[in-house]
């Protein structure tokens, strides 16, 4: 393996591990799955167990990195939820890394699924139901998902079979806390923090404004809409221009013209009932006040739209 490369940040990143390595005496790489800003996650088997597993790897050693990835393993060893990825190990690596094993969904993300072809009315169904659900066990903690978007969201496949009622959520390395968590240590979230995707963020998200579990919701409600219409609400049919918020320094975030301004129209579909859009139109309220605001809410709206839809 090469040497780490020293940035001057100082952010010390290390080579991405090869098909073949050993990870901790335990884990041999297969493939890559996927490789982000500060983590690697690699699908590898376990030399013993023989069972596959996802390796997420922090790529540095900032120490607020690490100590996003320690919280995030922590909260996941927390929970317990079938819609949510199992943690099967967290431990330090020999050269001072970090790395979790969690379980490896054999599927699809949604939004590759979604790239296809818009997703059927019933399948998203499914799928927003099990999110919200994930939502309820984790607001109940006092905690923000932050990043709810298709792209984290696995729909697993068995004999061919795509199985959207069974989704996994694989990502909560942007969630922040609501209130105090003793368990997991560490700050409430507070205004001027951005983390997420812009395309999903609720507007005082964007705008680094307080969050509350409606922010959340407005995600939920994005993926939901992203899912049945083929893109995200702030995508506009692609008319695309750039805001400055000045909450956020420097940071310049792609956006629809009438984002920030003014509640998302949800378009009429012959296939899309009329009871679809008013729950559409209820979670993606710009003001949080006025929005669908708890997750046990947008859960029982759903159900209920599952139930109706079924018997018409």
């Amino acid at each position: 393996m090469s040497e780490p490369i020293r940035d001057a940040d100082p952010w010390v990143r290390r080579p991405k591990p090869m098909p073949g390595e050993i990870i901790d005496g335990r884990y041999r790489v297969e493939h890559l799955l996927g490789l982000g800003g500060y983590s690697t996650v690699v699908s590898a088997r376990h030399v013993l167990l023989d069972r596959l597993a996802a390796i997420k790897m922090i790529r540095g050693d900032l120490p607020r990195i690490v100590q996003r990835f320690r919280e995030e393993a922590t909260l996941l060893a927390c929970l317990t939820h079938p819609g949510l990825v199992r943690i099967y190990d967290a431990t330090t690596l020999g050269d001072g890394g970090y790395y979790m094993a969690l379980e490896l969904v054999d599927g699809y993300p949604l939004d590759r699924l979604r790239r296809r072809q818009p997703i059927a009315l019933r399948d998203a169904l499914m799928v927003c139901e099990v999110v919200a659900g994930v939502l309820v066990d984790l607001h109940a903690m006092g905690i923000l998902h932050r990043d709810i978007k298709p792209s984290n969201v696995m729909i697993p496949e068995v004999g061919n079979e795509l199985h959207y009622h069974s989704a996994k959520l694989i990502d909560l390395g942007s969630f922040d806390r609501l209130r105090d968590n003793a368990r997991l240590g560490g700050r409430q979230t507070r205004p001027g923090r951005l983390s997420g995707t812009p395309t999903h963020m609720a507007p005082e998200q964007l705008t680094g404004r307080r969050l509350s579990e409606a922010s959340d919701i407005y995600a939920l409600g994005a993926t939901f809409y992203d899912l049945l219409f083929g893109a995200p609400p702030a995508s506009d049919d692609g008319q695309i221009c750039e805001f400055h918020f000045p909450a956020i320094e420097d940071v310049r975030i792609r956006m629809a013209v009438d984002r920030l301004d003014e509640d998302i129209e949800v378009p009429r579909r012959s296939d899309i009932p009329e009871v679809v859009r008013d729950v559409l139109t209820a979670m993606l309220r710009n003001d949080p006040n006025e929005r669908m605001g708890s997750a046990v809410a947008a859960r029982h709206a759903i159900q209920r739209l599952r139930t109706t839809l079924s018997d018409g």
